[in-house]
């Protein structure tokens, strides 16, 4: 048990050394999807908040989203993105998006079917302000980009560790913002 637990301290300290946060942000996960399903899962929705995905995104996404619609009345905004679509396009129909109900945009960093990379700073000044919620599927991102959470000061990261880390199948980490914890 106690050799267990210093893997995992092991593990959460080499994680917020790539993504520049500290160990008690990250959680060890099994995989990117597990990540995300413990942030979306964990926040109280009430009828009517909304959520802002994209329809580039993989089921990790549009799965607990639209769970959410259906079990607690949260309304799902889906964007049309093109596989290209320009920052400006992309950023101009999140910012149209959001409304007073908006609680949270939930987005991949890089979306895994196009390799679009989202805007993540510039996204974040839009929902920052508004009090709206920044959770990022990184499961494309990590491994292939810089990963600095004080720069992209997003609310939740969430990645995979077997894909572009290369390191073992059922393997993940989510980072959360410490005064979200």
């Amino acid at each position: 048990y106690q050799a267990g637990r210093e893997v995992q301290a092991k593990v959460r300290e080499a994680v917020a050394g790539l993504l520049n946060a500290s160990p008690e942000e990250i959680c060890v996960t099994r995989n990117t999807t597990e990540g995300l399903n413990i942030v979306i899962n964990g926040l109280r929705w009430q009828p009517g908040d909304e959520i802002i995905t994209c329809d580039l995104e993989h089921s990790s996404v549009l799965i607990p989203s639209y769970f959410q619609q259906h079990q607690h009345g949260a309304v799902v905004k889906m964007l049309r993105m093109a596989p290209d679509e320009s920052r400006e396009g992309i950023l101009e129909k999140i910012e149209s998006a959001i409304s007073d109900r908006t609680r949270l945009v939930f987005l991949s960093h890089v979306e895994y079917s196009s390799g679009l990379r989202m805007p993540v700073k510039e996204i974040r000044r839009l929902t920052k302000d508004r009090s709206v919620l920044l959770l990022l599927d990184g499961a494309q991102s990590a491994g292939q980009v810089a990963m600095d959470m004080a720069a992209l000061d997003c609310d939740f990261y969430s990645m995979a560790g077997h894909k572009w880390l290369l390191g073992p199948d059922g393997a993940g980490a989510l980072y959360v913002r410490r005064d979200l914890i």
